[in-house]
């Protein structure tokens, strides 16, 4: 059997080779600068130190703006930075869904449960609200869960190793991603942090 080289691939093959290289060179320039943001916002006393999951469906443009921008407004009511990094997934099992990683204290969980419940409407299910987080399946650390597994509350102590680096390259990898470049987002306060971080240019004290 002959085999298929730049010679004899069709158009059609061709454009898929470079929109699958255009995804893993997205991908992996992603990873790069949200694993730097990690570090910032760890240096910052700003960890990332919650991963979120919804099974958005169709709905997964509105779900993830009323969500986001809840949350951005409840670290605003509360006097923090909102810290937070965000990442669709599509995979042919689960179709659209979203990942979401971020910095929460474990005061914030009631508030944070309300806010999914609301915008998915799908209330908590299970246990409710556990702090200290539990196993469910293979799942590990999860805080909420709603009824019917349309969204999840983790805490990344006992999720990816613990690891926030993990959770954060995570979340810009997921799979799928040729339909979903240019989607991702990071908030602006940690886009912000990363800047100051990565600056090696002194600033000037003004009198």
């Amino acid at each position: 059997m002959m085999k298929t080289d730049k010679r004899t691939r069709s158009d059609a093959q061709r454009k898929q080779t470079k929109i699958e290289r255009l995804a893993r060179a997205d991908i992996a320039r992603r990873q790069r600068e949200w694993r730097t943001s990690t570090e910032a916002a760890s240096k910052a006393s700003y960890p990332i130190n919650a991963f979120i999951t919804i099974m958005a469906g169709d709905d997964i443009a509105s779900i993830t703006s009323t969500v986001w921008r809840k949350l951005r407004l409840m670290a605003r009511e509360n006097d923090m930075l909102f810290i937070a990094a965000r990442g669709p997934e599509y995979t042919s099992e689960k179709k659209d869904h979203l990942h979401l990683v971020l910095h929460l204290s474990t005061s914030q969980y009631d508030e944070v449960v309300a806010i999914l419940s609301e915008a998915v409407g799908e209330e908590v299910g299970g246990w409710g609200i556990d702090p200290e987080g539990r196993k469910l399946g293979w799942q590990s650390g999860v805080v909420a869960v709603s009824k019917h597994g349309t969204w999840m509350l983790q805490r990344h102590v006992q999720y990816l190793n613990g690891s926030s680096e993990k959770i954060v390259s995570y979340t810009a990898k997921a799979s799928g991603k040729a339909r979903a470049i240019g989607r991702h987002q990071r908030s602006q306060d940690l886009i912000v942090l990363t800047k100051d971080y990565t600056s090696k240019e002194p600033v000037e004290a003004v009198n």
